[in-house]
């Protein structure tokens, strides 16, 4: 009886350690290949664009700073002019101060004309 019970889990066993087949075909190995090769195409192109957006962050960051440094410069300028800022502006394409344009005011309502 140990004898048929051994021998029938002897042929159960190779059953169950059987790899089960896959639910496809492999691709052929030009195909894997070409796949492999645009995979790394893509990654090279996701790093270059994360390169490319820290060099736009950085850009940024350094036009803001400029763009305060400016600011600082035009206040620091006027000061030493004597220019009154609520008056005038600082133009950079002038580099000078320039008057601030007047507000608008609102226009007067239109009364219609009277027609005779």
């Amino acid at each position: 009886m140990k004898k048929l019970i051994f021998a029938a889990i002897l042929l159960v066993l190779p059953a169950f350690a059987e790899e089960k087949p896959s639910d496809g075909k492999p691709l052929p190995q030009d195909t894997q290949i070409k796949l492999l090769k645009a995979q790394r195409q893509m990654q090279q192109l996701q790093m270059q664009m994360a390169n490319l957006q820290r060099q736009y962050d950085q850009a940024v960051k350094e036009i803001k700073d400029l763009q305060t440094e400016m600011v600082n410069n035009c206040a620091a300028a006027a000061k030493t002019l004597n220019v009154d800022q609520t008056k005038y502006n600082c133009d950079v394409d002038a580099l000078a101060f320039v008057p601030k344009p007047e507000e608008k005011k609102p226009a007067e309502e239109k009364k219609p004309a009277d027609k005779k």
